[in-house]
């Protein structure tokens, strides 16, 4: 593949619209995990949408305080 889709969809999105798409994919692979035979897939997934939600929500925190120490 030559462009990876969330590098474009990180592209597109406003902020706020990227952390929705984080907490929609989180939901969706939360949900679906005990029924879709992909358990640990589906929880790789989870972790990887949710690491990417608390990033991004950090960044944000960071640009608007200007703190650079690590938030809870």
């Amino acid at each position: 593949m030559p462009v990876e889709p969330i590098k474009v969809i990180r592209g597109i999105l406003t902020p706020e619209q990227l952390e929705g798409y984080y907490w929609g994919n989180a939901i969706k692979y939360l949900l679906r995990a005990p029924y879709k035979g992909q358990y640990e897939t589906d929880m790789d997934k989870l972790v990887t949408y949710a690491t990417w939600l608390k990033e991004l929500r950090r960044n944000r925190v960071k640009n608007v305080t200007g703190d650079s120490s690590p938030q809870s």
